[in-house]
């Protein structure tokens, strides 16, 4: 990563979290058909690590896309219109003062009158609290897995040392996870 990623709603948050836990969960399986097409003979306990990173990653994915789907405000085109609704964070909360336009670049997080209401239900500050927990505990879930699996690709990394199409597809995956390591800590960073 070069540049510091802004979070720019919890909504690219999630997307970010499924699109590279989709990602990780593809590593697994190329590295096995690659070490399976290279003779490369990997132990019965690596190939049963693999397959659980990749379950891992699997789960993962699956549930940043149930949240996204659940997201308040996800049809926020419709919503806008309809009374009531209340408009959480607008650009102009979070661009800085003379920073150029790109109130396209940030989406406002808007919630429906209906889960904010005052008989009873949460109020939307709790409901924005509720549901950022809800995301960072699976931006911890998936810095655990990453982690672990950085470490399975290190091991991995001691067949074939002589092959190094097979070190540099290592090297590659190594390389895209401690990415996604630094990407995660750094979203996590910005969301309260």
């Amino acid at each position: 990563m070069f540049c510091y990623t802004v979070v720019s709603g919890i909504r690219c948050v999630l997307q970010e979290l499924a699109m590279w836990s989709d990602i990780s969960s593809e590593h697994p399986v190329f590295l096995q058909t690659v070490a399976r097409l290279t003779n490369k003979n990997l132990s019965a306990d690596i190939v049963a690590e693999l397959n659980e990173v990749r379950r891992q990653f699997v789960e993962l994915q699956r549930e940043a896309g149930m949240l996204l789907e659940e997201m308040p405000g996800m049809r926020m085109d419709a919503m806008a219109q309809q009374p009531g609704v209340q408009q959480l964070i607008s650009p102009e909360d979070i661009v800085p003062p003379g920073a150029p336009d790109s109130s396209s670049l940030y989406e406002p997080i808007i919630f429906p009158p209906s889960l904010h209401q005052a008989d009873g239900q949460m109020d939307q500050t709790q409901v924005m609290h509720a549901f950022s927990r809800r995301v960072l505990s699976l931006i911890d879930r998936f810095l655990r897995y990453d982690r672990r699996f950085l470490d399975l690709l290190r091991r991995v990394r001691q067949y074939g040392r002589e092959d190094r199409v097979w070190q540099t597809l290592l090297t590659h995956f190594i390389q895209e996870q401690e990415y996604m390591l630094r990407l995660m800590r750094t979203l996590r960073s910005q969301i309260r």
